[in-house]
């Protein structure tokens, strides 16, 4: 009876942690996957939830055949944009350490909405000008703090600033009146 116990209990342990490396945050499960000529792209947030003031990464991978492609940071360039085109950000693509053609370039997002993604240069002698949008097919948009926040919304630092520049100035009150 115990030892049947145990083996339940121990196969229960063992599909939870087969299960939750399926989840692990890094994968690529909410990333763009994209055919152009013989490459495969796939592309999105290296974080995801994408968050307002926290680092974050493109996470870039591209693939021949089932195999990630190393040294396209020296022929491809990358950068990020947001505001339809408002403000763009050239992000200088380093390749991940021990994941062959994988490459990141860490910024911090600093407002909520659409990133899109420019990926632009050449591989092996072929001209790439791809862009990647976040959406519903794709990665996510990058989300205020407050959407993940519980039980309490902690505020911004622009809505502690507002509420400071809010209060009147008051004279001091004397020390001699102090209890």
């Amino acid at each position: 009876m115990i030892t049947s116990r145990l083996f339940v209990l121990s196969f229960t342990l063992s599909l939870v942690m087969v299960l939750g490396s399926l989840a692990l945050p890094g994968s690529a499960l909410a990333h763009e996957e994209r055919q152009v000529g013989p490459y495969t792209f796939i592309v999105g947030f290296r974080e995801e939830p994408a968050i307002v003031h926290q680092p974050n990464s493109i996470d870039l991978t591209i693939e021949s055949a089932g195999q990630g492609i190393e040294g396209l940071h020296e022929t491809l360039q990358a950068e990020v944009i947001v505001g339809g085109g408002a403000q763009k950000r050239d992000l200088p693509l380093e390749p991940s350490f021990g994941e062959p053609g994988r490459y990141e370039s860490w910024f911090i997002p600093t407002v909520a909405g659409d990133y899109t993604f420019h990926v632009f240069g050449e591989i092996a002698g072929q001209a790439i000008d791809e862009t990647f949008d976040s959406g519903p097919e794709t990665f996510s948009p990058v989300e205020v703090l407050s959407e993940l926040q519980f039980p309490e919304i902690v505020p911004t630092n622009n809505e502690l600033a507002s509420q400071i520049g809010g209060l009147e100035m008051t004279a001091p009150i004397p020390p001699s009146s102090w209890p």
